[in-house]
């Protein structure tokens, strides 16, 4: 089976996870990717840019949330977010 390899950028990572965000896009398709890559059916990746852009927020408490979610990512330090 040939397993889709998807890199997603910061903004994917904030539309999901910020729950207070009313702007929020692609929020289902987002929760699907994810879903996918946990099942092991596509290789979800973060971009290794996201704890620097995540670091530029001036809204401490999102900032502190945001890097609380991304350190509970599967594969942290390797910037997976899922790996099938």
């Amino acid at each position: 089976m040939t397993v889709s390899k998807l890199t997603l950028d910061t903004n994917c990572f904030i539309n999901l996870f910020d729950a207070s965000s009313t702007t929020a896009t692609s929020v289902d398709t987002l929760s699907e990717l994810i879903s996918l890559g946990l099942s092991g059916r596509a290789d979800i990746a973060i971009t290794t840019r996201v704890e620097a852009d995540l670091g530029q927020d001036s809204n401490e408490a999102r900032k502190t949330d945001m890097q609380r979610l991304l350190r509970m990512m599967p594969g942290y330090g390797e910037t997976l977010v899922c790996e099938g």
